[in-house]
């Protein structure tokens, strides 16, 4: 929590703002009850223990323990200070600070956020420069019109366009002071002389249709440009497409063209398309094919493919049918593959540009149909091995080997299973046969791995941090079952009714922390109490709860009783119903007087030991009616 805005402020940004589409920039969510639920950010997993609620603003993993608000999520998920996050999500939600606030506010001090942060707004400024320039040139506008890009998708996709001149950027960057070596670094402008930085700069992308290249949260990467047709003053023998140089900005191999623009309707439809040029992805977006990415003139990649399973589970490729966009398929599934996943794939017809059969007359329903006679890859590819095996025992022997050595690369075991014994019987051999032939190959992976895992001799275990439920610990000490449970009573929805219900049956001093043994829990009822009591709400002791073990960070066993917090409030399985949470507060109130009848018992001995008749008598009526009480309360929480 920042001292210098107030609770009030952040409380006001968190609220226009949905904790879904934060987290759904990374990570692929799909509802489950009242939560969305989906494969962590934070550490690498095959099965979803990352949960998102929505009502609540928290997001739990119960594989790491990563949890926390919104705030929490942009800090460690994207490497944001606390300031930049709540700056990133007031723009978001149209918040505006006062003038008193920002000055308050520690901005960004280091050097790579300083220069990170300038990039990008000077990659943005570029980015208008050129979308200024479109607008009033009339032969870029006709060019696009007879490539049938309207307006409105000129608009969504911010196309631009660089002037055949040498230095019609250069000039506007220097008119707007702006920094001239990162114009440099980021590639929009070149120097006239290498390796001379008093030499003059000149346009980087001349004569071309500007498109920006954007990252998930629709920062400007880089640019790609699409020459003009025509002579060109400033580009002869220039290649027919050019992206920004590679710069600790744009990555070719990590970044997607379109990605912003589409990334709500892959989650929605749960497909990402990718296709090979920046135009085949405006094509299929002028017929509702929004949900299509491009790659920046480079092969899919692990990276591509790792950001594009944040947003869905199916990727399907759109690719020429000629050898070199089957190369490039084979090639991208082999990769996916690797990385746990199966790829999809269509091909165009042969010499048939995938833009111009999207524009045609009913573009859409053809580009629907080839859609919807994608494949898994995989399965096409061993399916061509398989008839390739029929030509004689060479053939098929070839055939073997190569089906082995891609059925290899399935991670999932059920998928390998029913394609080891799908191209086993299309081949004609026994399965159990092939299948020996299958594990020899898996065990010299396995022996490879083992030797390239455990140089230093010593095995090499993967740790599993995931904590049984029952069994939380808190400052290096479990918590009993009771405590658990009890932690839940505290957040249930009928807690207030529940003690209305129980006052008569409380000892004249009980304090609801008394129920706790743990102190750390004993101090955090007693805040709870001040701050969450009274509204009926058990968010408002969620809230509470979570803010102070914010403030109370740095004491031993908080940030493990933050996340058993965060958990118990955000796992529908855990949510109590009236009937259970009485059971639970029956059983600690039970124990409760239990350890209290002890007490009175030990005082009783002493009063014996001592020799005091009065003392002895008035100690047998209190343990009298503890005991009466404790019937009561037993039989009370019974019924």
């Amino acid at each position: 929590m920042s001292p210098k805005i107030s609770q009030e402020k952040i409380d006001e940004i968190k609220s226009k703002v949905s904790m879904l589409d934060v987290v759904g920039e990374d990570v692929v969510l799909r509802k489950v009850g009242r939560n969305f639920s989906g494969l962590c950010p934070f550490h690498s997993e095959r099965s979803p223990s990352f949960t998102v609620n929505p009502e609540k603003g928290l997001y739990h993993c119960y594989g790491c323990k990563a949890g926390g608000d919104m705030i929490t999520y942009l800090v460690n998920a994207r490497g944001m200070t606390f300031t930049e996050a709540l700056l990133e999500l007031s723009e978001r939600g149209g918040v505006k600070f006062s003038n008193e606030e920002l000055g308050r506010l520690k901005l960004p001090s280091s050097p790579i956020q300083k220069k990170s942060k300038t990039a990008f707004r000077l990659n943005r400024f570029a980015s208008k420069y050129f979308r200024e320039t479109l607008k009033k040139n009339l032969e870029a506008k006709k060019y696009l019109e007879h490539r049938k890009i309207s307006e409105k998708l000129q608009e969504e996709f911010y196309v631009g366009l660089s002037l055949d001149e040498w230095s019609g950027l250069a000039e506007f960057l220097e008119n707007a002071k702006a920094p001239e070596d990162l114009a440099f670094e980021l590639g929009l402008l070149h120097r006239s002389k290498k390796n001379d930085r008093n030499a003059r700069g000149f346009d980087a992308f001349r004569n071309r249709i500007m498109f920006p290249i954007l990252d998930a949260s629709g920062k400007v990467l880089g640019f790609g440009g699409r020459i003009l047709p025509g002579k060109s003053q400033t580009n002869e023998n220039a290649p027919k497409y050019l992206n920004s140089q590679e710069s600790f900005l744009f990555q070719k191999s990590r970044s997607l063209f379109g990605l912003f623009q589409a990334k709500k309707h892959i989650r929605e439809q749960d497909t990402a398309i990718v296709v090979e040029g920046f135009f085949d992805v405006l094509g299929l977006a002028s017929v509702e094919v929004s949900n299509a990415v491009a790659t920046c003139g480079t092969a899919l990649t692990s990276e591509h493919l790792k950001l594009l399973s944040r947003f869905s589970s199916r990727i399907i490729l759109l690719y020429d049918g000629d050898r070199a966009g089957r190369d490039a398929t084979e090639s991208a599934m082999k990769t996916a593959l690797k990385a746990g996943i199966i790829l999809e794939s269509a091909y165009f017809p042969d010499g048939v540009d995938p833009f111009d059969l999207a524009v045609s007359e009913n573009g859409a329903e053809k580009i629907n149909q080839l859609i919807s006679q994608s494949l898994p890859e995989v399965d096409r590819k061993l399916n061509e091995i398989a008839k390739e095996g029929h030509g004689g025992d060479e053939a098929k022997s070839k055939a073997i080997k190569a089906g082995i050595d891609l059925i290899t690369l399935i991670e999932d075991p059920v998928g390998r299973m029913v394609r080891t014994r799908s191209f086993a019987e299309k081949l004609g051999i026994e399965i159990r046969v092939f299948q020996q032939l299958l594990n020899s190959k898996n065990r010299d992976k396995t022996d490879t791995f083992r030797a390239n895992s455990t140089g230093n001799g010593k095995s090499v275990a993967r740790s599993n941090s995931t904590m049984p439920r029952g069994k939380s610990t808190v400052a290096g000490k479990q918590l009993s079952q009771s405590e658990v449970t009890l932690l839940r009573v505290l957040f249930s929805d009928f807690l207030e009714e529940l003690l209305s219900q129980a006052v008569s049956y409380f000892p004249g001093d009980f304090n609801f922390e008394d129920l706790f043994e743990s102190k750390l829990l004993k101090e955090l009822t007693r805040h709870v109490k001040k701050t969450g009591f009274g509204s009926g709400q058990a968010t408002a002791r969620l809230e509470a709860a979570l803010g102070w073990t914010s403030e109370f960070a740095e004491l031993s066993g908080v940030p493990e009783l933050a996340n058993l917090i965060r958990e118990y409030s955000i796992d529908e399985d855990v949510v109590l119903t009236k009937d259970q949470a009485k059971k639970y507060l029956g059983r600690a109130l039970g124990e409760y007087w239990a350890r209290f009848s002890q007490k009175v018992r030990a005082e009783l001995a002493n009063a014996e030991f001592g020799q005091d008749q009065a003392i002895q008598d008035a100690l047998m009526r209190d343990y009298l009616d503890v005991q009466r009480r404790m019937k009561e309360c037993k039989d009370f929480y019974a019924g």
